[in-house]
C-alpha cells in the first residue's frame, strides 16, 4: 500500500522559486489551497493559472483579496460582450454565470486575449484591463513562464530525487517532503543571490547544478582531504 501526497505551489516566475505550498491528502482540493495561499501574497499580485481555475467563485475571491487575475478559458466557459457595465473595448468580455446574477452579484471583467500557440489559438482571459499596465504580448509571455513550476516539479523528483518519499508513515511523508521542498528552495534562493551579486541573470538559474555544487561542499565537509 502506496500513500500519496498531493503538493500546490504557487511559484514566482520572476525569482524562478516556489512562493509558497499547501501539502495534503490525494484527494485534496487545488483551488482550495490556492485559495488559502492568497494571503501570503502581496497587494496587486497577478495569480496565473491554467483552465482548471476557472470559475466565478474563485476568480471573485481572488478579485477581493487585492489580486489580478490571468488565466486560461477553453470551450466550457460561457463568456459574455456587451453588457455595458463598464466602458468597453476591444476584448473585453463578463464572466456571469446565472445563479450570481439571479442573486444580484455583480459581473466579473476581463480582457479576452488570443495566443498563438504551435498548433491552435490559446485563450487567455486577464483582469487587468488597462493595456499600458500589461499589453497582451506581456500577458502571453507570463502565462508561458507558467512551465517554470513544471520544471521545479522535475527537480523535486528527479534531480532531488523525491519522486517516491522514503517514510512508511504518512504524516512523517508529508514532513519529509516539507522539508524536501525548504531545502531545495533554500539552495536555489541562495543560488539566485550569488547570480545578483556576480550581475548574472535570474534565468540562467540551475537548481541541478546549484545542488551538485551543494553536495560537493558537504562531501568535502564531511570527509575532508587530509594533509599529506
Amino acid at each position: 500500500l502506496q500513500t500519496q501526497v498531493w503538493l500546490t505551489m504557487l511559484y514566482h516566475v520572476g525569482l524562478h522559486l516556489p512562493w509558497d505550498w499547501r501539502i495534503g491528502p490525494a484527494d485534496s482540493s487545488e483551488r482550495a489551497h490556492a485559495l488559502d495561499m492568497l494571503a501570503s501574497l502581496p497587494d496587486d499580485s497577478l495569480l496565473t493559472a491554467d483552465a482548471g481555475f476557472v470559475g466565478y467563485e474563485f476568480a471573485q475571491r481572488v478579485l477581493a483579496q487585492g489580486c489580478q487575475f490571468l488565466v486560461r478559458v477553453g470551450s466550457n466557459v460561457k463568456l459574455l460582450k456587451k453588457l455595458g457595465y463598464v466602458r468597453e473595448s476591444l476584448g473585453t468580455v463578463y464572466v456571469w454565470p446565472e445563479k450570481a446574477a439571479q442573486r444580484s452579484r455583480p459581473p466579473l471583467v476581463f480582457r479576452l486575449i488570443m495566443v498563438q500557440g504551435t498548433r491552435h489559438p490559446v485563450f487567455l482571459m486577464v483582469s487587468i484591463l488597462n493595456r499600458s499596465v500589461l499589453t497582451n504580448q506581456e500577458a502571453a509571455d507570463l502565462y508561458r513562464a507558467r512551465w517554470g513550476v513544471e520544471v521545479f516539479y522535475r527537480h523535486l523528483k528527479q534531480t532531488f530525487q523525491r519522486r517516491k518519499l522514503r517514510s512508511h508513515c504518512a504524516e512523517n511523508a508529508c514532513v519529509e517532503l516539507q522539508w524536501s521542498l525548504i531545502g531545495l528552495w533554500s539552495i536555489g534562493l541562495y543560488a539566485s543571490r550569488e547570480l545578483n551579486v556576480q550581475r548574472i541573470p535570474l534565468e540562467r538559474l540551475s537548481l541541478a547544478k546549484a545542488l551538485a555544487a551543494f553536495r560537493r561542499v558537504a562531501r568535502d565537509y564531511l570527509h575532508p582531504i587530509q594533509p599529506t
